[in-house]
């Protein structure tokens, strides 16, 4: 987790990313930003952490799949498919099958590539939606000691 020293560069290293945690390493960058801001986190409640936790939460993952959207919508020849029978041909390769609208930008994306190598991606926001760790919230008040002892 983040220490109160850390900056924003700090908290995310570009060669420590991950597509796993991709949304919790933004979120989290986004919280070390917050906390560095006029009201300091930890004059804020728990309500008002949560709250900021949540907002930056939403923002990342709202992040993430506006930047699928637009690599997807990049406009590279493409096509959606629906992946039907595929056979394993041992040291020949694999043969699969593939079906998708008789329109007329499918028409020109498949019989314009035939014989190219094309690349395959099975594209999902989801994936990047884990966290290392959920977001650290100070609670309002410590755990007071029901033993009486200090």
């Amino acid at each position: 987790m983040p220490k109160d020293t850390d900056t924003a560069e700090d908290v995310i290293n570009i060669n420590e990313l991950q597509i796993e945690t991709l949304a919790g390493d933004l979120r989290d960058a986004m919280l070390m930003q917050f906390r560095e801001a006029r009201t300091p986190w930890s004059v804020m409640t728990e309500d008002m952490q949560r709250d900021i936790a949540n907002s930056m939460d939403l923002a990342a993952k709202d992040l993430v799949r506006n930047t699928v959207r637009l690599m997807t919508g990049f406009e590279w020849p493409r096509c959606v498919v629906t992946l039907g029978e595929v056979k394993i041909m041992g040291d020949k390769g694999i043969e699969a099958k593939i079906k998708t609208a008789n329109v007329e930008e499918n028409r020109n994306v498949l019989g314009d590539h035939v014989g190219d190598h094309v690349m395959v991606l099975m594209v999902d926001s989801e994936t990047f939606m884990g966290e290392r760790e959920p977001a650290e919230i100070s609670p309002d008040q410590s755990e007071m000691d029901v033993d009486g002892e200090e």
